[in-house]
């Protein structure tokens, strides 16, 4: 399956990427991802502004360009049964459980500001705001009864309501909130009762140097469901 990453991204089955326009105009940001304005304005219900984040839909001869550059998306397998983990390249920095005498919900991801975080698992957006402590967060209902919960980012794509997809684009990290720096809050809950994450998550990470990035012959497989499937290393050691 494709997970988003910082160049190529979805939205409603498009594929593009989120940016905030600031002094480029829609007639620059049409010319160089290969669509023209009307597209970018379809693509973002006929809305646009310079100062908040519009998803850029690409041409399929640009789309094939990012990925001859090696900035396709990532390919990871996934047990139906597990979620899929928020980051690329998960490195704890806190975990469930107590913490300085204090219960903590949740697992804690360190990463840079800005990096992409995606969805564990295919649902709908329920929460999308400001959560006191946690900051700008986001939390998707699933099928499965379970809510996950991606908080203290810097920006939130989508609104309450909008169906996604797992592996799509949900925000980008940041240290809002009650915070000591740029992280990732990552929360399962069942009927608003906090769990493990760990229990959930699937086995196994994609280490950085095993990452297999979408090529134009998976993108081909993709259009035809053939599943794909990248190498995985072990679980981040227990700290």
């Amino acid at each position: 399956m494709p997970v988003d990453n910082e160049y190529v991204q979805t939205f409603r089955g498009i594929i593009g990427r989120w940016l905030v326009p600031g002094k480029d105009s829609i007639q620059y940001l049409a010319n160089i991802s290969g669509v023209t304005p009307a597209d970018i304005l379809k693509a973002n219900g006929g809305k646009y502004s310079s100062n908040s984040h519009v998803f850029i839909p690409y041409s399929e001869a640009v789309h094939k360009k990012l990925l001859a550059e090696g900035k396709g998306r990532r390919i990871q397998s996934v047990e139906h049964n597990r979620l899929l983990w928020p980051v690329e390249t998960p490195a704890y920095t806190s975990r469930y459980g107590v913490r300085g005498g204090e219960n903590h919900p949740g697992l804690d991801f360190g990463c840079a500001r800005n990096t992409v975080v995606v969805a564990a698992d295919d649902g709908v957006i329920v929460k999308a705001g400001w959560y006191g402590g946690l900051g700008l967060a986001v939390a998707v209902q699933h099928a499965s009864g379970y809510v996950t919960w991606y908080a203290h980012n810097t920006s939130v794509m989508l609104p309450e309501g909008e169906r996604i997809v797992r592996g799509q684009i949900l925000a980008y990290s940041g240290s809002t909130g009650r915070s000591t720096g740029p992280h990732v809050h990552f929360e399962v809950r069942f009927m608003d009762v906090h769990m493990d994450p760990e229990d959930f998550l699937q086995f196994g990470y994609v280490r950085p140097g095993l990452v297999v990035r979408e090529g134009p012959e998976e993108a081909v497989s993709q259009n035809v469901g053939l599943d794909s499937v990248v190498m995985t290393g072990q679980r981040p050691a227990q700290n």
